[in-house]
């Protein structure tokens, strides 16, 4: 199988934005935690109200942490994603021959949908991958996901694949029919 690499994934363009993001933050907290901390301690004449220096460090300083967090998870959370995509291109490249081209991060050139995580392109025609790293247990009723809370609570799911790929279905006919 033959492999082209269209663009960069979403996951590590996402990355990329983040970490920089990441370390502002962390930036900011060590400068905080310096200026209202540290040099109270260390100028004599803010001695005296350090007290109320680290109380506004104290209010400052956590929500900082918090979006520090948040965007650590984000990142696991693209990352978990990248890896499923590779693993399915692994699993493409052991099971399929010569005749078949394996597009990844296809972008149908004038649309606004984002990426085709895969195009795999064949003797029999063309299939659109849409790759998810998903967790859990899910059920499939029509066109729609619904995923396992607890017992038998299944809730929709809103992140749906196939509707993600209808709609790059017909983006894609709508471009090659031109």
């Amino acid at each position: 199988m033959r492999i082209i690499q269209y663009q960069e994934s979403y996951s590590s363009r996402m990355i990329k934005q983040i970490m920089p993001r990441i370390f502002i933050l962390l930036g900011l907290i060590i400068l905080f935690f310096i200026i209202f901390v540290i040099l109270p301690l260390k100028i004599s004449i803010l001695k005296s109200y350090w007290w109320i220096m680290l109380l506004f460090a104290g209010i400052i300083i956590p929500p900082l942490f918090e979006n520090v967090k948040s965007l650590q998870e984000e990142i696991e959370f693209l990352k978990y994603g990248k890896e499923g995509e590779e693993e399915v291109l692994q699993i493409l490249e052991e099971s399929l021959d010569d005749n078949f081209i394996y597009i990844s991060n296809y972008v149908i050139p004038n649309t606004r949908i984002g990426d085709i995580d895969g195009l795999l392109m064949g003797p029999k025609g063309i299939i659109i991958l849409e790759i998810k790293n998903y967790a859990g247990f899910f059920r499939v009723s029509g066109g729609d996901l619904y995923r396992k809370l607890k017992g038998d609570i299944y809730k929709l799911y809103k992140k749906n694949p196939f509707k993600q790929i209808i709609k790059q279905k017909d983006y894609l006919e709508k471009f090659m029919m031109k």
